[in-house]
Order: structure tokens, then C-alpha cells, then sequence
């Protein structure tokens, strides 16, 4: 079986696997605010803008009697399958020597 090559065209938030398919992010079709920026109430498709600091917070942003929201389970999955879509992308991450 040839080896399989993915590129990633960030502004549709879709990987191509190449000769297979084209996968895209988790949520990437969202219809109106179903996928808020994590812990937000504003949505965005780029990167940058899904890590915030209550994305690194993580789950603590929900209090003890409260349930995690559509949107935010939404974002989450969003966020973590556009970094396995670079991944899969770029391999090994570019080096930043700053």
C-alpha cells in the first residue's frame, strides 16, 4: 500500500488525505453559535484564536453542579482535531529558535 500524504488547507479547516479522502475538523460545519470558542460565547475558525486561557484550564471552567456546554464540547473537539490535522500535516513541528 503507498504511503499516505495529508495536506492541510487551513481555510476550510480540512485535511486531505490524499488518493483517501478529505476529513475535516470535528464541528468545522457548526450552523450559527453549536461552536463557540472554548469557554467563550464568540466563534472563530482560525487556530490561534481557540487557545485561550480557559481552554487551558480545561474542564475547570464548569462548576461542580453544572454541565459542560454543546458549544464548549464542541470547541474542544474542534481545537484538538485541527492540531491532529497539522500534525498529520506537518510531522515533526517547525523548530522556533526564539
Amino acid at each position: 500500500m503507498p504511503p499516505v500524504r495529508a495536506v492541510f488547507f487551513e481555510e476550510n479547516s480540512c485535511l486531505r488525505l490524499h488518493d483517501i479522502q478529505e476529513t475535516c475538523a470535528f464541528g468545522s460545519n457548526a450552523q450559527g453559535l453549536e461552536r463557540t470558542v472554548f469557554g467563550g460565547t464568540s466563534q472563530a475558525d482560525d487556530l490561534t484564536s481557540q487557545v485561550t486561557d480557559a481552554f487551558f484550564r480545561g474542564w475547570g471552567i464548569v462548576g461542580p453542579s453544572e454541565n459542560p456546554s454543546m458549544e464548549d464540547f464542541n470547541a474542544a473537539m474542534y481545537t484538538l482535531s485541527q492540531f491532529i490535522a497539522y500534525q498529520h500535516q506537518m510531522g515533526v513541528p517547525e523548530w522556533d529558535a526564539a
